[in-house]
């Protein structure tokens, strides 16, 4: 019952403590004082052994919850009847509050040796007191590109991130932006950190924030980036369109919207080019006849530098011819081949082989497949000679065991084909039901 009746009390106290104590807001490193009041306890209560006789209290050194003491700073407490001021500075990175704690002990000494101990008997708490971080020139960024293509019109720029309690709506922070001549800005974001740019299509210089608070904490900061403008190279320029014309329907090529200045297209004599009014597009009307290639090239001045793009082009171009085909079945996933068999819900690649006298940039393959049967794709290897068709078996219903005939042909963009080529070994499928097909998955 005793120890019941003292937890009371101390709650009692405790809450007197924080209600009389001031609460307060401080920027990191600025100096704090802050005051806990206290009453002695009343040791008699905790004296559990008749040896002993109370010879009072007393409060050990103040200290700090939630908060590091700046470098070469200490608490320092004075009392002044049951009131305690505490002073310091803290520092902060990071929004917080902390608090003073002070911890009273009840003193007893021994009635004949004179041997003495402690018991803690109530701590007492300051008020919370809140923190706000310093911002200064170097924990705080302008972000942004600081060299930029010339023809570039949108860039962004935002100021780095900001203590969530400059964001208070006590707060009067704000971001006030300065950009080079004929550059034109929109701020957004809590208070204007961040802005959308529309520069000049050459020109650089200084784009500045001034960033200026007088709560919660003063700021008063300047943070730039110099801009500079780097010519177009052939690296970042790129003309766009199908690489492989059919001669007199010819094609349409285009460079990037966001490419400036003066742009002249041309091409080998006798192609006709007809360009855009912007000049950013052009279409190509390459002469009739077999075997056309030449280079299409847009030059363009802008911001007092020259660059010529150039792309090549291919006509209507000879055919090469199928020499032969070959089936690879695949394996079952471990390296292990699979007999020449194609599975159901598997795949078999057909390797074309050709003459070498076509240009295998522009033409593809066609290949006719029963029913039971898919075309999934077709790609060229770098050789230049070799195509390859992916087919599969897509049914997992199938079952036993049949072979089918199939045939490929060489075509080209404009619709212009070769003979079909009558592979001499035809794809045989078996189902689920048909060893080693039955054994996939176990």
């Amino acid at each position: 019952m005793k120890n019941f009746i003292l937890q009371l009390l101390f709650v009692f106290l405790f809450s007197i403590a924080i209600t009389n104590a001031q609460t307060q807001s401080i920027c990191s490193g600025s100096p704090f004082a802050t005051t806990i009041s206290v009453e002695e306890c009343n040791c008699i209560d905790l004296l559990t052994n008749n040896d002993y006789f109370v010879e009072g209290s007393e409060y050990d050194d103040p200290q700090i919850v939630g908060a590091q003491l700046a470098p070469g700073t200490v608490l320092t407490k004075v009392k002044n009847g049951n009131t305690f001021t505490i002073t310091g500075r803290v520092l902060s990175s990071t929004c917080s509050n902390f608090s003073i704690i002070i911890t009273e002990y009840c003193k007893f000494r021994h009635k004949t040796d004179g041997t003495t101990y402690t018991i803690q008997c109530r701590v007492f708490w300051s008020q919370p007191i809140y923190v706000t971080p310093n911002i200064t020139q170097n924990n705080i960024s302008l972000n942004g590109i600081n060299s930029v293509l010339n023809c570039t019109r949108t860039l962004t720029y935002s100021v780095g991130s900001i203590p969530y309690c400059y964001d208070d709506f006590n707060s009067d922070l704000n971001c006030e932006w300065t950009l080079p001549s004929g550059w034109t800005g929109i701020p957004t974001g809590p208070n204007n950190r961040n802005i959308n740019v529309t520069t000049s299509e050459c020109t650089g210089g200084t784009v500045s924030v001034h960033i200026t608070a007088t709560t919660p904490c003063p700021i008063n900061i300047i943070k730039q980036i110099t801009v500079t403008r780097t010519p177009l190279t052939e690296g970042v320029v790129e003309i766009f369109g199908d690489r492989c014309l059919c001669n007199v329907t010819g094609g349409s090529f285009n460079l990037p919207e966001w490419v400036c200045g003066t742009i002249t297209w041309s091409g080998p004599q006798g192609w006709t080019i007809t360009p855009s009014t912007n000049g950013k597009s052009c279409t190509v009307v390459m002469p009739d006849g077999v075997g056309v290639t030449g280079e299409l090239c847009a030059t363009i001045v802008s911001c007092g530098t020259t660059l010529t793009k150039c792309a090549t082009l291919k006509g209507k171009q000879a055919l090469p011819t199928i020499t032969s085909i070959d089936i690879d079945y695949g394996d079952f996933g471990d390296g292990s081949p699979i007999w020449e068999v194609l599975c159901p819900e598997r795949r078999a690649d057909i390797v074309v082989h050709t003459s070498s006298n076509g240009d295998m940039d522009c033409i593809s393959y066609e290949v006719e497949l029963p029913s039971e049967l898919t075309h999934v794709s077709t790609w060229s290897t770098p050789s230049n000679n070799i195509g390859h068709l992916y087919v599969e078996q897509p049914s997992p219903q199938f079952t036993g065991f049949h072979c089918y005939n199939y045939r490929v042909r060489v075509v080209d963009k404009c619709g212009n084909h070769g003979d079909w080529f009558d592979s001499p070994y035809p794809i045989c499928c078996k189902g689920y039901d048909q060893y080693p097909c039955s054994t996939l998955g176990q």
